[in-house]
């Protein structure tokens, strides 16, 4: 009985990336770049329109990634709002908060948050290291993802 469900499931979680890759095929995102650009009062906010600018451009050099900086998500919910044909890479940074009597890292509520967010892949940094030793591994990850689009292993994102 558990396996026909769990195979149901399966074939249902297929079905439905199907149903998603056949709908990014007829996306026309160039014309939803454009609405949106109309749509955005003037004059834009700094953060916005460094967040259509960085959509723009890579979408004009056809990036395979987009890699996003953050510490609350907004930057990478902007940059989402744009629906870039490529992923993005959301890396929040923790933030350090006291009360006085404890110590306690924001962080893991804003990667969750952007989850739900189309085409953002949220990554928690990790707070304990320092500046160079969490570069080193932000490097490590962007290095890993490349390997893994050359190979084609992570390209069935891009349609």
């Amino acid at each position: 009985m558990y396996g026909l469900i769990i195979s149901l499931n399966i074939v249902f979680e297929f079905l439905v990336c199907r149903i998603a890759v056949e709908a990014e095929k007829v996306f026309n995102q160039a014309v939803y770049f454009k609405r949106m650009i109309k749509s955005t009062g003037e004059p834009m906010e700094h953060l916005e329109s460094i967040a259509s600018s960085a959509v723009r451009a890579a979408t004009k050099v056809m990036a395979a990634l987009i890699v996003v900086f953050t510490s609350s998500g907004r930057a990478a919910r902007l940059i989402a709002k744009y629906r870039p044909t490529m992923p993005v890479l959301c890396i929040v940074i923790p933030r350090l908060h006291t009360n006085h009597l404890r110590w306690s890292f924001t962080g893991a509520f804003q990667a969750r948050q952007s989850l739900v967010v189309r085409g953002l892949f949220p990554m928690l940094a990790d707070p304990r290291h320092s500046v160079e030793t969490s570069n080193e591994s932000i490097l490590k990850v962007l290095f890993s993802l490349f390997c893994l689009f050359c190979v084609g292993l992570a390209g069935c994102y891009r349609v």
